[in-house]
């Protein structure tokens, strides 16, 4: 990493992308590469937790670093994407949380519309919707945000933009989408094609420790589990870097166990989409998607799948099993090569 420790914004946070510890043991020039172990690739945890306040030093140990030696790039952090557009920008400027609000302009027309709303000649339940959603009252990602219930407020749907209520009920091109288009992600695991291995993968975060779980499970096509994995990590900064992670770890965990023709599956469609790109991934956890990718490249035939969360229960299980875990679990079932 070529970036400056101090005078580049590098952390991943939004509001305090620099480093603000006092200065210890680095001149100013130093670059972000002198915290990172060469041959290993990891964090030199001591020297960063010797040199940085701690809310930053854990800061900068979350941070999931590139294992196929990917290339830095500048990435727009306004967006999920990391790609600039007019509309961020507008956002960023101009305070997107004050004028995303739902709110009257004229108290009394705001009045009578609650009286005509009310009066509506339908179920309770849909005057009682419609009343919450003029007060901005839904359980959206991004008030679930404010509450700290989330983490993060990005839709788990389109990918591109805050989950609010405006966008959750007409913003998201993806909620105007025809419903049959949801044949295309299964409820239930679906077997691949003959000869070929499916490999599950998901993360979970646990909210009572700053820790997370991934989970990975291999099946011939036939359903036969062959192997399984289930690892516990250091909370990453977002739910999308979690899964990316878990994606990377089922690809590498493929390579290790010798095999070639490969079907990868999750259940975030905002990985899937990145995934499934055939141009370099310009979000945060862009670097990871890559590494998953270039690490596929080595297969004999793989693609990337997606299905909904009850088609992927059993790596779900796995991850959450990684919570009592100290160190990774592997299981392995004898095999012969078809």
């Amino acid at each position: 990493m070529c970036e400056r420790i101090r005078g580049d914004k590098w952390l991943p946070d939004l509001q305090a992308s620099r480093v603000i510890s006092p200065q210890k043991n680095f001149p100013n020039n130093t670059r972000v590469c002198a915290l990172i172990d060469e041959e290993s690739g990891r964090w030199l945890e001591d020297r960063v937790r010797e040199e940085f306040l701690p809310h930053e030093a854990e800061a900068i140990i979350s941070i999931h670093l590139s294992t196929t030696g990917t290339e830095d790039k500048l990435i727009w952090s306004a967006t999920s994407n990391g790609c600039y557009s007019t509309k961020s920008a507008y956002h960023l400027l101009s305070n997107e949380g004050e004028l995303s609000e739902p709110g009257p302009s004229n108290p009394t027309a705001h009045k009578q519309f609650c009286r005509q709303l009310w009066s509506l000649n339908v179920p309770n339940k849909i005057r009682h919707f419609l009343w919450r959603a003029s007060n901005d009252s839904l359980p959206t990602k991004k008030n679930l945000q404010k509450r700290n219930i989330m983490s993060e407020s990005t839709c788990e749907r389109c990918g591109d933009d805050t989950e609010d209520t405006i966008h959750g009920i007409w913003g998201c091109p993806l909620d105007l989408a025809p419903m049959h288009e949801a044949d295309f992600h299964p409820t239930h695991w679906l077997s691949p094609p003959l000869s070929f291995y499916k490999i599950n993968y998901d993360g979970v975060t646990f909210q009572d420790s700053a820790l997370a779980g991934l989970g990975v499970v291999v099946r011939y096509s036939n359903g036969w589990v062959i192997a399984a994995l289930s690892e516990r990590i250091t909370l990453p900064p977002t739910v999308e870097v979690l899964e990316a992670l878990a994606c990377r770890k089922a690809v590498s965990f493929v390579i290790d166990l010798d095999i070639h023709d490969v079907v990868f599956e999750g259940d975030s469609e905002v990985i899937f989409k990145h995934l499934s790109s055939d141009q370099p991934s310009m979000a945060a956890f862009g670097h990871i998607v890559d590494d998953a990718r270039s690490l596929a490249a080595r297969l004999r035939s793989f693609h990337f799948s997606n299905t909904k969360r009850k088609g992927n229960m059993v790596a779900d299980k796995l991850a959450q099993l990684a919570k009592v875990l100290y160190e990774p679990k592997i299981w392995l079932e004898p095999r012969g090569h078809p």
